[in-house]
């Protein structure tokens, strides 16, 4: 017997002995010829029994050697891990585990009665899907050895060590990652040192990494810790609005410095007083909604505290008292000089009467301050009476500044110009604004200091009741900007959406009476006066990146990153997560890690939203996320006060935050003390709030 085409067969002499035996058979015993009958089928089922058993085991083990030869396959894939030398992504995982499943899948159903003959097989499969599910944790384990010098702090960190999940979160590198960090938690310890671990220990490029800061001061601490404590000068450390001005840049949109709309919330209020103060129909759409939200909407705000919000507003860092924003807080202190004095300034505007600079022939030269009435221009260097540079400049760095102050020092007394110098010392010792009075005084210019409120109305901090209606204005055209629409587009939603409720109905009305006309005169300014604002400097850099494809990143010079950082992930805008996730997808293979703190976001006025860290999954599939749960500032009292306040929070990430240890020397909290404050107004609550703690100091001073 055989097989052929899939079934048994009878083979012609098989048959022709079959036959010979039932002839002989017949012959030789007809008296039991029944008998005879039924042996000879026993025998032949028998023999057909036999036969099949064999081919079938050759079937079988035939089958398993083939599929030795792939389980041998998939080993081999395996092999290079056997390292330990980078950490596993759950998708390469899942990816490498699929074929190892497929496999075994078929070998067990293999038939049982040859189990002796698959089952090492299969036994194998199981072993290497085990490593497989293990390996980060093992890799974890052998990085924590490989590397113990840098993570015990003697590396790098005088000595101290990092914790548990600090490491954790260092060494895991998944696609896409989500730190988690409580307050005190060491997140910006553990984000530079993971910059750091990567270039020093994993000989990752600098320039391939990526740190995304939400402003500049944050991006200047991070940079200053790569420099200082680890050495790293190139990794590219940036705000979003600095990286999309690169990449419009690099596209062809040059934006010169004086083309950045610095203070965009002023250029829409002065839109908008025109509108109010020219357009009839738009004054009878204004007063409209002026009687329909006064009446409803009666202000609250106490006017014995408005000086309290005018000296907030007035040290607020980079931003003077009229929202422009500057690079230092020494440029803030003049601006706010010249404000309160009622002088006019422009900021960083750009002069057509100086040669071209030799060592950068596409610069635009924009000196600090102009004062257009007196034409002078102000220059505040960075540097010490005597010439010093801040100690954290390189020799390059503070050698370049020098040059580039020679340079346009010459260029003024070159083309006659008059030029005001000032300088850190003035600011340190407080001494700008008698500086400027003594030059002004020079000039025959008799100071006379403006209006408290007048003041208070360059401050935004007028308390017309007309505010209601006109920061509602103001908000609306930012939010749009943020989230992407132009005039056009935000109209076209207005009109198509749903009205769900009657309220949604009026805010519809408001978004298409007021806000539209004031938004779209807005993108004709900047248009005009070639102009970006700080939204469209992420709008418009998303834009060439979506229009990219993996392969046009060389034609725009754009480096690519093999790691992307972000840092206080909390305050993250929409316009910020969809650049992000762009920069991700044009960065294929690329490692993200974003760090933040949900309890702490404090930036929805700008359009953030800790609802994006929140659902951190839905914008990016299968991340890894680590807890960092060891406070090293707060005790444990704090630390539950602060945990039962946020409970009250629907929307937050749970995590349970674990209380720096009280050394023997330390005085223990002993109790702590709730006062409940009633009021709707953040600056009503803070002088409450100071009051209350003044008077309990005096209770307890009077208790001894």
């Amino acid at each position: 017997m055989k097989f052929h085409e899939g079934s048994l067969g009878i083979e012609t002499h098989e048959v022709v002995l079959i036959v010979i035996g039932f002839i002989l058979s017949l012959l030789l015993a007809l008296p039991t010829f029944g008998l005879s009958i039924v042996a000879t089928v026993i025998f032949w089922s028998y023999y057909y029994q036999i036969e099949k058993n064999r081919f079938e085991a050759e079937i079988v083990h035939q089958q398993i050697s083939d599929h030795r030869k792939q389980v041998q396959s998939e080993v081999d894939k395996l092999k290079p891990l056997l390292d330990y030398e980078a950490y596993l992504p759950q998708r390469d995982s899942l990816e490498l585990q699929k074929p190892l499943n497929a496999l075994n899948k078929k070998i067990v159903n293999l038939p049982e009665k040859f189990s002796e003959f698959w089952s090492p097989l299969s036994e194998e499969l199981k072993k290497q899907l085990l490593f497989l599910k293990n390996y980060n944790s093992d890799y974890m384990h052998i990085e924590r050895e490989r590397h113990s010098d840098f993570f015990n702090g003697s590396a790098f960190h005088d000595s101290h060590p990092f914790n548990e999940e600090q490491i954790t979160a260092i060494l895991t590198n998944d696609y896409n990652n989500l730190i988690v960090a409580g307050p005190g938690a060491g997140k910006t310890r553990v984000l530079t040192s993971r910059v750091a671990f990567f270039a020093k220990r994993k000989n990752v490029t600098q320039e391939r990494i990526l740190v995304l800061a939400y402003n500049k001061s944050i991006a200047g601490e991070v940079r200053e810790r790569l420099s200082n404590r680890f050495g790293l000068d190139n990794v590219d450390v940036c705000t979003f609005h600095s990286l999309g001005l690169r990449i419009l840049g690099k596209s062809g949109q040059i934006i010169p410095r004086n083309g950045v709309e610095s203070n965009g919330e002023r250029a829409v209020k002065e839109i908008y007083t025109q509108l109010l103060n020219t357009d009839r129909e738009f004054q009878s759409r204004f007063q409209h909604y002026f009687n329909k939200w006064s009446s409803k909407n009666r202000m609250t705000q106490d006017p014995r505290h408005i000086d309290e919000q005018f000296k907030e507003k007035e040290l607020e860092s980079y931003i003077a008292i009229d929202g422009t924003a500057v690079k230092s807080l020494a440029e803030r202190d003049i601006a706010n000089f010249f404000l309160k004095y009622g002088i006019r300034y422009i900021y960083e505007t750009e002069v057509d009467w100086c040669d071209e600079d030799e060592s950068e022939k596409k610069r635009t030269y924009c000196p600090d301050f102009y004062l257009p009435d007196f034409d002078v221009y102000i220059e505040h260097w960075s540097v010490s009476e005597d010439g010093m540079t801040p100690s954290f400049y390189t020799a390059e760095a503070s050698e370049n500044y020098k040059i580039t102050m020679s340079w346009k020092r010459e260029q003024f007394e070159k083309h006659d110009k008059i030029l005001w110098e000032t300088n850190h010392t003035l600011f340190v010792r407080g001494q700008l604004h008698e500086e400027l009075k003594i030059r002004l005084s020079n000039l025959g210019v008799e100071l006379e200091p403006v209006s408290y409120d007048n003041l208070l109305d360059i401050a935004g901090l007028d308390t017309n009741e007309k505010d209601v209606v006109e920061n509602a204005i103001i908000t609306a055209v930012k939010a749009s900007k943020v989230y992407g629409f132009s005039p056009s587009s935000l109209a076209e939603k207005i009109r198509d959406q749903d009205a769900r409720s009657r309220q949604a109905s009026n805010d519809a009305e408001f978004i298409l009476d007021l806000v539209i006309p004031v938004f779209r005169l807005y993108e004709e300014y900047l248009r005009e006066n070639k102009k970006t604002d700080y939204e469209d400097m992420i709008n418009k850099a998303l834009g060439v990146l979506e229009s990219l494809k993996e392969e046009s990143l060389e034609k725009l010079s754009i480096d690519p990153y093999d790691l992307i950082f972000v840092d206080e992930f909390q305050d993250i805008s929409y316009q910020r997560l969809m650049f992000l996730r762009t920069l991700q997808r044009i960065n294929p293979g690329s490692r993200l890690f974003c760090v933040g703190d949900d309890w702490q976001a404090i930036y929805g006025f700008a359009g953030s939203s800790a609802q994006y860290m929140i659902d951190f999954d839905k914008y990016f599939p299968s991340p890894e996320r680590v807890d960092l749960v060891q406070n090293y500032r707060n005790p444990t009292e704090i630390l539950d006060f602060a945990d039962d306040v946020i409970q009250k929070c629907k929307a937050k990430l749970d995590k349970d935050l674990i209380p720096r240890k009280i050394h023997e020397k330390e005085n223990h909290i002993s109790n702590l003390v709730f006062h409940r404050i009633p009021t709707n107004d953040e600056f009503d609550f803070r002088r409450k709030q100071n009051d209350a703690a003044i008077e309990y100091i005096r209770t307890l001073l009077s208790n001894g």
